[in-house]
This record gives structure tokens, sequence and C-alpha cells, in this order.
């Protein structure tokens, strides 16, 4: 970069060279009008002129561009990232923003990736991607909660403000909780892997987004609803049922959770036998059941008695989820000698909203 500095520096200076002489024999216009001189131009004098210029004009041209070069750092993994922070800290850990646990994906549609690592299996829990979901610094988020109906059509009352004396506020209260993983590897064995690290923690992402799936479940399983005709075999009536069971305002953004084993059952049943009752809609990337979108998760129960396996309704308005926007992943070698301890930790936490937007599907005693 020097050299082209210094090539067009010697090259600008004999451009001013070469106008600095030609000027100094140039006779300006006011001499002209005042003197009337006539001069008369050596017509060879200006071809050799020209033949400069046109010199110094390609050699210009032939000089290379110059461009701002911005370097950048080049973009560390999460092993990187370990040996950096214990070297600065004493302790191999990280936070990893995980957008992914509310934007599945990036402008480009690729999962979204930090460090090496993605959190597109929280994306898997249907309940995550479906409840109304908050971020808080806090430990708790205290919401008030409207219940009561909302009847306006009272007896003979047409614009009737009368107050229904139905409705009433309260307050719920989304307690963010720790949710964890811990594994412990030989650290010969990370050793001997390349990339075991970033293996290992997209391993201890993946599975405290399992055990939030599972905490979710829990939750939904408490929520009222119908009870199915059988203890192990479901029928469509059964879901029909279940949407029917919400009001009807609830049901306008309604929506089904199933079961990996409810999934099998329903995808045969039709009042032919033939499944045609559940068609697969593109635009979604699901199907859907009576019109409504059908999501599937695999961590609540299987047909079988007294097992909730199924639920309905608008969960925008049923569950909301509170979380913090990171998750913390660790290495530490001090829990246990001989191992390196692998360690994931979230907090988040789920409530129940509205009792009326959700209900569910519990097989028979």
């Amino acid at each position: 970069m020097d050299d082209i500095n210094k090539e067009i520096q010697e090259t600008l200076t004999e451009i001013k060279s070469s106008v600095d002489a030609k000027l100094e024999t140039t006779v300006l216009k006011s001499d002209f009008e005042t003197l009337s001189l006539k001069i008369e131009v050596d017509s060879t004098e200006l071809k050799s002129f020209k033949t400069e210029l046109e010199a110094l004009e390609a050699k210009l041209n032939a000089l290379p561009a110059q461009t701002n070069i911005k370097k950048e750092d080049p973009k560390m993994n999460i092993h990187e990232i370990f040996e950096k922070n214990f070297a600065e800290t004493g302790k191999a850990e990280t936070e990893v923003f995980l957008k992914a646990i509310n934007q599945t994906t990036n402008v480009t549609g690729a999962p979204t990736d930090t460090l090496g690592l993605e959190g597109s299996l929280f994306a898997s829990n249907p309940f995550r991607a479906l409840a109304k979901n908050l971020e808080t610094n806090s430990k708790a988020i205290t919401i008030p909660v409207r219940t009561g109906a909302h009847g306006a059509a009272k007896s003979a009352a047409v614009r009737n403000l009368t107050d229904a004396g139905t409705a009433a506020v309260t307050e719920v209260t989304v307690m963010v909780e720790t949710i964890d993983a811990l594994s412990n590897v030989a650290i010969e064995t990370s050793d001997d892997i390349i990339g075991f690290d970033a293996y290992w923690a997209q391993d201890m992402l993946d599975e405290i987004a399992s055990v939030e799936a599972q905490s979710h479940v829990t939750i939904v399983e408490a929520i009222s609803g119908v009870t199915a005709a059988h203890a192990t075999n479901l029928a469509l009536a059964d879901f029909a049922s279940l949407m029917f069971s919400v009001a009807p305002q609830y049901r306008a953004n309604g929506a089904f959770v199933v079961s990996t084993g409810a999934m099998a059952q329903l995808r045969t049943l039709s009042q032919s036998s033939t499944g045609g009752d559940l068609v697969f809609d593109a635009q979604i990337g699901t199907f859907r059941l009576f019109g409504a979108p059908v999501y599937e998760s695999a961590y609540m129960a299987a047909p079988a008695s007294t097992k909730v396996v199924a639920a309905y309704g608008d969960f925008q308005k049923g569950l909301i989820i509170a979380n913090r926007g990171s998750a913390t992943v660790g290495r530490y070698v001090e829990t246990k000698p001989g191992h390196y301890s692998y360690y994931a930790s979230l907090r988040s936490g789920m409530k129940q909203l509205h009792t009326d937007a959700l209900k569910t599907l519990k097989m028979k005693t």
C-alpha cells in the first residue's frame, strides 16, 4: 500500500510540473485584449503536450485501485471461548444469547448461531412456540388477569351499560426458575476428540431444552378439560369434544397440541377410518384438524388410563412464559477428579393465564 501511495504521489508531482511549465508560457486573455498580441502557437508543441498528457493518463489508469480493507476478528468457537475465559477469570464458562429460543431463524432462514451453538431444540417445544413470551431480568413477573365472563348480552338489554357483576381482577405471578443440566466426561476423552467442547456444550443446551419442555407439560396436565370415551383408544369425537369445550372467543385462534402416541392414533381417525380429517397444510408446515393447527409434543403421555394426551385453545391467552435472554454454558474440572463437568443453565418459568382459554383431553379411568 505504501508503494502505491508513493507511485501516485510521484505521478501527481510530474503532472504539476508539466502544467506549471506550460502556464509559464501561456498568455492570459487580458493580455490579448489590452496588448492585442498575436501569438502563433506551434502545432508541434501542442502535439507534444498532448502526447505527454496521454502518457500520464495511461500511467494513472494502470495504478491499482485503493480499497479500505476492514480486518475482522476471526469468529471464536466455544472451545476458544472456554480457554480464553479460563485464562482471564479462572472459569471456563460463557453466556450464550439464544435468539433461537424465541426466534428460530434469522433473516437468512438459517438457525440462529452463537459461538457455534444454536437453540433449535427449544423451538421443538410447541408450548414455548405457542405461549406468550416475556423477557425479564427479575426473579418473578406479576401480571394482572381478568376473570369472569365477557357476557355483554343480557336479558332485554341493548347497549346496556349496567355492570354485569361477574368480572374481577386477580394477579398471576410467574416465577423465573433455574433449569439446568450436568454431565461428567473423562478429560482424556474430550482431549482425544476434535471439537468435543462444541459438541458437548450443544448437547447441554439440548438437554435443558428437554427439561424445560417436560416442565411445561406438567403445568398443562394440571389444566381441567374433558375425558375421552375410552382408557387407551381415542376417537374423533374425543377431539371434537375437546375443541367445543373451549368458548368460541378462544377457538378463533385455537390450536391442538397432542402427544406423539395420540398423534399416531389421530392419523387413522375419521368417519371412514382413513385419517382423512387430518389434513396437512404446507403454509403452516403442520396438519390441521377441524381447521385448527395440530402440533406434536414428544413429552406428553401416550394414550393410557388417566393420562393427559392433548390440549386445545388459544395458547397466547392461556399460557405465559417468562425467561432470561441467555443461557450459561460451562466446563469445570474441580467437581470430579479426572473429568470435565459440562454444565448448562437457563432461567425461565411458565404459568397459566386465562383459565377458560385452554382445555385438556384426559383418557378415561
